[in-house]
């Protein structure tokens, strides 16, 4: 069984608590969900974060935000079926293809709440742009630095141009 960091372990306890039930002849957050009993309060507004990183975010989304007008245009990546490498690097240099990647690997080491502000103002923009930044995040990146060898770790710093 794998070990997990602190922060990974937190998430995994959260998870389990919306997932079972709460106090007596209360459905847990999940379980709600099936019977069609949405708790809005669990899910708005996003959870707080904490200044600096909320004041992190902020800084991004002032420079991400010009990028998307400037640089994205949905509509010609989704004629062209393809999005073009100065938008892919100009993520990297941005630090959003690194967003949950912990700092020591080369990352910006947000949480997943800065993570999903993020997400939710590309995917406003163009969705198939989010649709790369999401996979890039969790199918590629997360599984390097959950699962990736000694040799791997080592390595991710040195790729730092497709994580900022």
């Amino acid at each position: 069984m794998p070990t997990f960091k602190r922060q990974d372990q937190e998430q995994i306890e959260k998870a389990k608590d919306l997932l079972e039930n709460g106090a007596v002849g209360e459905m847990g957050f999940v379980k709600s969900l099936f019977f069609g009993r949405l708790a809005l309060h669990e899910v708005f507004p996003y959870p707080r974060q904490d200044r600096l990183e909320a004041d992190r975010v902020s800084e991004l989304m002032g420079k991400l935000e010009p990028f998307l007008k400037d640089k994205v245009d949905p509509d010609r990546i989704d004629a062209e079926e393809r999005i073009s490498t100065d938008v892919i690097e100009g993520l990297g240099m941005l630090g959003v293809l690194g967003l949950t990647v912990p700092k020591e690997f080369g990352g910006g080491g947000f949480s997943h709440t800065a993570y999903c502000r993020v997400l939710e103002r590309i995917s406003q923009h163009c969705a198939s742009t989010a649709v790369l930044v999401g996979a890039h995040q969790s199918i590629g990146l997360k599984a390097l630095v959950l699962m990736g060898t000694d040799q791997q770790m080592r390595e991710l710093p040195s790729r730092r141009a497709c994580l900022r």
